[in-house]
């Protein structure tokens, strides 16, 4: 038990020394972003996130619809979209589109919604609340998500995540990174996926049944990043831009 003793410390002080190492002259995550997004809550996906037969069967209009991930959708540099979609009865500012105008700009979306009517009512949370009975949970703003990204999910067995030029918004399971201007987006792509920064994340997280960790905006805004110096940073960029064209054709050929 002597031995066992000494063998478990000795282990635990070199992951420490690792882990010190790793964080050197490192930012946290949060510095490099310029905020870590959940994605949005409709209170009830089974009425508001639908796939093409559901579109067609009842003609709804695509300019009320917005492509939407999931977290299963995600894994390291690749999105794998499930061709789900989310009607989003807004404006690009979050604004609710008042029911009179729906009903007039989008009758099919709006005959779609009446007809899932009952199914809505169960949101009890609601009749506590002033949106209307065709509003999401949180629907919060367009503009967030239509841009430049890196997306993530929330429960993953090791670091998962991707590049998005903006096409897609994300479900409360799917966590989008805004880039500053302090580190190239594709260098920080990297840095994220890497063999030593999922290391770290795996030592200062909780594993979850299964041997999956969370990712959520709290686990991983301290992330230690350490800036590239310009000339790597741009050979990082082309390194990953290759990665992820060819995910995209390997994708497309099988």
């Amino acid at each position: 038990s002597h031995l066992t003793s000494i063998s478990t410390w000795y282990f635990n002080n070199e992951a420490n020394n690792i882990l010190s190492i790793i964080k050197e002259n490192s930012e946290p995550l949060e510095k490099c972003v310029s905020g870590i997004y959940q994605g949005i809550a409709t209170g009830k996906d089974s009425v508001f996130i639908i796939d093409e037969q559901v579109i067609n069967q009842n003609k709804i209009e695509r300019n009320i619809l917005h492509k939407i991930l999931k977290g299963k959708d995600i894994s390291p540099y690749t999105i794998n979209w499930s061709n789900k979609y989310l009607i989003y009865p807004y404006d690009n500012d979050g604004n609710v589109i008042p029911e009179k105008d729906l009903k007039d700009k989008f009758p099919n979306a709006y005959e779609y919604l009446i007809s899932q009517k009952n199914e809505l009512k169960g949101r009890s949370y609601f009749d506590k609340s002033k949106k209307f009975w065709y509003e999401l949970w949180n629907q919060r703003n367009l503009k967030r998500f239509y841009q430049s990204k890196i997306i993530t999910l929330d429960t993953a067995g090791k670091n998962s995540f991707a590049y998005d030029e903006g096409i897609y918004i994300g479900t409360t399971t799917v966590y989008s990174l805004i880039p500053s201007k302090k580190i190239n987006t594709k260098a920080l792509l990297a840095i994220l996926n890497s063999k030593v920064l999922t290391y770290y994340h795996k030592k200062n997280t909780i594993p979850q049944a299964g041997g999956y960790y969370r990712y959520q905006a709290l686990f991983i805004k301290d992330l230690p990043i350490k800036i590239p110096k310009p000339e790597i940073s741009k050979l990082m960029d082309t390194i990953v831009s290759n990665i992820l064209y060819l995910v995209v054709q390997l994708r497309t050929n099988t």
